[in-house]
């Protein structure tokens, strides 16, 4: 498991991980407003080993309760309807008084100019299994409106609250990445999320003289360090050949001759 340290720069990350989008509404998606600074160490226990986008939220329930003004008033809300699981809320949050129905969202996105003709439409799963535009289509088709059925409804009325008073609120933290030296302009997205680059294992090339590692997957929330066992660029190009085989884009880190420390995905397609 994740040692106490380890386990406190991963939640720092993942708090300091920009919103995707800040100054307007995206969809109709409004932004849950929350500081990106921590205060504290994390100490929700995590017993078992879960995915990074379950650890992103144990971390964002962690750092709801942390901040004055703000309770956690129920996370991970199953609801049933005649022993079928319809699905499941995030939380219910009181922020300043405000009731909102919060829903989570911690994503890696690369960016495809030849995906549609809008920049929401270009920002895709690094292995190109999933998109920004699926993930907002499934929130606004499925997992906003679960609030209004009815099972949904007798379980918000056993918290005391009714459901009218509740707004619909997403925490969209994004990693954004674009191609390798080329310059991408942002519109209706957040800058600051952009993180790095990806590239194709035959662009490698102009990384002579550099050297790499391949971080576990919940190590993708961190900022490159240099407290890591490197690779030189021989021995990188064979270690990714199993994930390229497989139709995986692992994401690296990468030190230049200068100790210049950049972050990108080696994309198979």
């Amino acid at each position: 498991m994740l040692n106490e340290q380890h386990l406190h720069d991963l939640y720092d990350a993942c708090c300091r991980t920009n919103t995707l989008w800040k100054n307007f509404d995206i969809e109709g998606f409004k932004q849950f407003d929350i500081q990106t600074n921590v205060t504290g160490q994390f100490n929700r226990a995590i017993t078992k080993h879960i995915r990074l986008g379950q650890l992103a939220e144990q971390f964002i329930f962690h750092h709801i309760e942390s901040i004055d003004d703000y309770h956690l008033i129920a996370e991970n809300i199953q609801v049933k309807e005649n022993q079928r699981t319809l699905g499941e809320l995030d939380a219910i949050v009181n922020a300043k008084n405000r009731l909102v129905h919060l829903e989570m969202v911690y994503k890696f996105y690369v960016y495809d100019p030849s995906q549609g003709a809008t920049e929401i439409s270009r920002w895709i799963g690094p292995n190109r299994k999933d998109s920004l535009t699926e993930k907002l289509t499934k929130l606004k088709n499925k997992q906003f409106p679960l609030l209004y059925h009815e099972a949904t409804q007798k379980l918000i009325r056993a918290l005391g609250i009714d459901v009218s008073a509740l707004e619909q609120q997403v925490l969209f933290k994004a990693q954004l990445f674009k191609p390798y030296r080329q310059n991408i302009s942002f519109e209706q997205l957040n800058p600051e999320c952009l993180k790095g680059f990806y590239i194709q294992k035959e662009q490698l090339k102009a990384f002579d003289n550099h050297v790499f590692y391949i971080p576990k997957k919940y190590d993708w929330l961190l900022d490159p360090h240099d407290n890591v066992k490197w690779l030189t660029l021989t021995d990188f190009q064979n270690a990714v050949d199993i994930y390229l085989s497989e139709q995986q884009s692992p994401l690296f880190w990468v030190k230049s001759p200068e100790d210049k420390f950049q972050k990108g995905f080696l994309v198979w397609w």
